[in-house]
């Protein structure tokens, strides 16, 4: 159904391969529909859910959205604001980036 998964069986697995390699962090955005990855080859990515019936209601369509390369080392933490509109990264370099989420474009990384 459309519902929540409340078994283990009830759960779909999936994927999800794209530009990052070795995931050191993850962060879902609050609508569900993004999930930001940190990698240990310094980038952030964020995958989003393509699919018209959301992340909860079927199978899902999983892409990569964004990849940012702006650190200058692997990239220890990731999460995004309550809002959805900001993902903040932080690097083992300790440089903290926050970039802004723009649909149908690349979001501009600030220090």
């Amino acid at each position: 159904g459309g519902g929540m998964a409340t078994r283990e069986e009830d759960l779909q697995v999936r994927v999800l391969r794209g530009q990052c390699e070795d995931v050191f962090d993850m962060a879902w955005s609050p609508c569900g529909r993004r999930l930001v990855v940190g990698s240990l080859d310094h980038k952030v990515c964020v995958f989003e859910d393509k699919s018209v019936c959301g992340p909860w209601g079927g199978a899902g369509d999983w892409r990569v959205a964004q990849v940012q390369q702006d650190h200058r080392h692997y990239v220890q933490g990731v999460a995004y604001d309550p809002g959805g509109v900001y993902v903040a990264s932080l690097g083992s370099d300790r440089a903290l980036l926050v970039a802004e989420r723009k649909r149908g474009g690349k979001g501009k990384g600030r220090q």
